[in-house]
């Protein structure tokens, strides 16, 4: 999902939202308007528990967005791994992969 978000002033930025798990309902509640991933996105949202399967896909994501490129950690899965910390298939928060 795609948010354009309106800073006043008739300036915006585009946020491309990796919505992963149940953070995802509570990010789209939090966020306004969606469309397509855009191409000029410079913030990536990170949402809910973030596997060792889709870290790649995290990380392409992240690598796509033009510079200067930003990353929002949303809930506790995605900061710490949340009650999954411990699992085998569970990064312990994005921040390790990523700059958050």
């Amino acid at each position: 999902m795609t948010v354009r978000v309106w800073t006043g002033g008739g300036r915006s930025f585009a946020v491309d939202e990796m919505a992963l798990a149940c953070c995802a309902v509570e990010l789209a509640v939090a966020l306004p308007e969606r469309g397509e991933a855009p191409v000029d996105a410079h913030v990536l949202v990170v949402a809910g528990t973030v596997t060792l399967a889709a870290l790649p896909t995290v990380l392409a994501r992240y690598q796509a967005l033009p510079e200067p490129r930003h990353v929002i950690a949303f809930g506790a899965c995605a900061t710490s791994g949340g009650p999954y910390w411990d699992s085998y298939s569970v990064v312990p928060g994005i921040g390790e992969h990523l700059p958050v």
